[in-house]
């Protein structure tokens, strides 16, 4: 059995003067519990706000998240939670508009982090407490410029971590082109599993914590440009990402089993092209290519799933009618060959094709009649050379 509940509190206050903001209304409060599948995403704080001509506004929130699982004992029909997950957070923030020349934004979050779980030795349990402030300035030097800058420090109770990560961003916009460019420091610290999993796979292996992890740290950048013309539209991203210390999971020959691990600096580069059109009479198209590659060092772990090249084409019809609307759209990744080696292995994946075709009919009076027939092709073998 799963159960999961959720409550929060958010208050805001609002003062200033400027007509382009937005004003909270001074407390919402709002309580959820259900029932639910782990793989359902969590709700967010839902934002309650009227128009209003202040620019300032300061933010504080409260979440509560509670998941749990149980078993249920038909002989003694006693429910036997083997699973508890709850987290308390707290966040404040603050927003300064500075007319005609852009926004500040200052903050901070805390939250306790409890895990009681059937992964870990002897279903014991463990707490994290994290805590981060950060600072962020949004300029407008002029009509054709934006530039934002901001720092960000985090630690992490459980592996006594700590770092300040920086971004900046400058954007550059004339008549339908927009230029972009970015770098953002990256810091993500050991999760309690992967700090104290002690869990056996079925009788087959075991996978294992590891106390000694040290924090992933990356360095990210980023280059685009986009155009815009009428129904037209075309964007190309250019990105590059350097990982140290990243956390991923090896067969250990000395524990005959899985142990997380720090892997070597690791690389990726990618490229990420799109262009788009629609036509006055509702059909729309879309072209989609993304090549990813990973540049990791011989002898290391490869735990990947990336793809280096993904192709994907949409077309789709919408239209409205008096009474009703109609709606078509189909979609295929188109098949792309891959070879590459790691850890002086070779593999070959071989094409992987996804159809999908959803169809959607508006009913001014009787509602939405939905069917989405869909077809996939599968071939995501890997053979050795």
């Amino acid at each position: 059995m799963e159960h999961q509940g959720k409550a929060y509190l958010e208050t805001r206050k609002t003062v200033g003067n400027d007509s382009q903001d937005k004003l909270f209304l001074p407390r919402t409060l709002r309580i959820a519990r259900q029932s639910r599948p782990l793989s359902r995403p969590h709700r967010e704080p839902e934002k309650v706000f009227i128009s209003s001509q202040r620019a300032d506004n300061i933010e504080l929130t409260y979440l509560f998240d509670e998941y749990d699982k149980s078993d249920l004992n038909l002989q003694s029909r006693k429910d036997i939670r083997d699973y508890n997950n709850t987290q308390n957070s707290v966040r404040a923030m603050y927003n300064h508009t500075i007319a005609g020349i852009g926004t500040l934004t200052a903050g901070a979050d805390y939250m306790r982090d409890y895990l009681m779980s059937y992964q870990f030795a002897g279903d014991e349990s463990h707490t994290q407490n994290s805590a981060d402030g950060f600072i962020q300035f949004d300029w407008d030097p002029s009509a054709h410029w934006n530039m934002i800058g901001g720092l960000r420090y985090d630690y992490f109770s459980a592996s006594s971590k700590s770092r300040l990560s920086a971004k900046i961003g400058v954007m550059y916009k004339l008549n339908g082109w927009r230029f972009r460019t970015s770098y953002a420091g990256g810091f993500r610290a050991p999760s309690l599993k992967e700090l104290f999993m002690h869990f056996n796979m079925a009788n087959v292996f075991t996978i294992y914590g590891n106390k000694n992890l040290k924090p992933e740290n990356s360095d990210n950048f980023q280059i685009s440009a986009e155009y815009t013309h009428r129904n037209y539209s075309f964007s190309a991203n250019a990105f590059h990402n350097i990982f140290r210390n990243r956390i991923s999971t090896a067969w250990n020959t000395a524990l005959n089993g899985m142990n997380y691990l720090n892997t070597a600096k690791v690389r990726i580069t990618g490229l990420d092209v799109n262009a788009q059109t629609r036509f006055m009479c509702g059909v729309g198209l879309t072209a989609a290519y993304v090549f990813t590659h990973e540049n990791i060092p011989m002898g290391q772990p490869y735990t990947s799933s990336t793809r280096p090249h993904t192709a994907v084409l949409r077309a789709d019809y919408d239209h409205n009618f008096r009474t009703w609307g109609i709606q078509r759209s189909f979609n295929r990744s188109l098949p792309v060959k891959t070879k590459y080696s790691a850890v002086h292995i070779g593999y070959i994946i071989h094409a992987y094709t996804a159809c999908h075709l959803s169809s959607i009919s508006d009913l001014e009076a009787h509602g939405d009649r939905q069917a989405e027939p869909r077809h996939k092709a599968d071939h995501d073998n890997r053979q050795s050379f």
